[in-house]
């Protein structure tokens, strides 16, 4: 894919992607959407509601690359740099508490945002 930058340098734009038709989209799974407000946001479409369809497109979310890191591979990972003792049982366990603080921030978000929006199909 190739994108440019735009003239305020807040932007990268794809030069050789574009958004598809609403009519094309696909019902009832995840997408990305265009609003009227030129704002993306990732949302299942359900088709127009009452005869007026608000979105001005759509487009498929993109595909995660092979080389993604697995939670396997970085179990792997810091089981190597322990047998080799770059990393010790002291930072095992720091690691894993700082993991499993990570964890529990974000939970903590995704509560508060429930509890404050209500859960309501277009957020997810």
């Amino acid at each position: 894919m190739n994108y440019l930058i735009n003239q305020s340098q807040e932007v990268a734009v794809a030069t050789d992607y574009y958004w598809q038709d609403i009519s094309t989209c696909p019902r009832g799974v995840k997408v990305q959407l265009l609003n009227p407000g030129g704002v993306a946001v990732y949302s299942n479409y359900s088709g127009p509601e009452k005869g007026v369809d608000i979105w001005l497109g759509w487009a498929p979310l993109p595909k995660r690359p092979s080389l993604q890191r697995r939670k396997d591979d970085l179990a792997a990972e810091a089981q190597s740099a322990t047998d080799l003792g770059l990393l010790g049982h002291e930072e095992e366990s720091d690691l894993g508490q700082y993991l499993l603080g990570v964890i529990h921030t974000n939970l903590a978000w995704i509560l508060l945002a429930i509890a404050v929006f209500g859960i309501n199909r277009h957020f997810w």
